[in-house]
């Protein structure tokens, strides 16, 4: 799962890569999700129809900034454009970016 970040560098991140390399739980409820490190919640999203989230209130909190490169992942490149358009082909994304 990968989510949308308007406010950072690269607004899209993922789920898997903050719990496998950076000791995030992830914990859902229905249409609703936490981000804990070390016990400690720093963040939470909701789950839309389409099963898209979208970050809820505060990303990081001051105390906790050495977070965050967590969760900024990906540079804004064509690859990353390919991924937001759905794995439309490379031809079609040059064309639009």
């Amino acid at each position: 799962r990968v989510l949308h970040v308007p406010d950072l560098r690269s607004n899209l991140f993922s789920v898997l890569f903050l719990t496998k390399n950076k000791g995030f739980d992830v914990h859902i409820f229905g249409d609703f999700m936490q981000f804990r490190l070390r016990g400690s919640l720093l963040f939470s999203a909701r789950v839309s129809e389409d099963l898209t989230a979208t970050l809820m209130g505060r990303v990081i909190p001051t105390q906790r900034i050495e977070v965050a490169g967590a969760v900024s992942t990906l540079s804004v490149d064509k690859a990353l454009w390919h991924r937001r358009f759905a794995h439309l082909n490379h031809r079609s994304v040059e064309e639009l970016i």
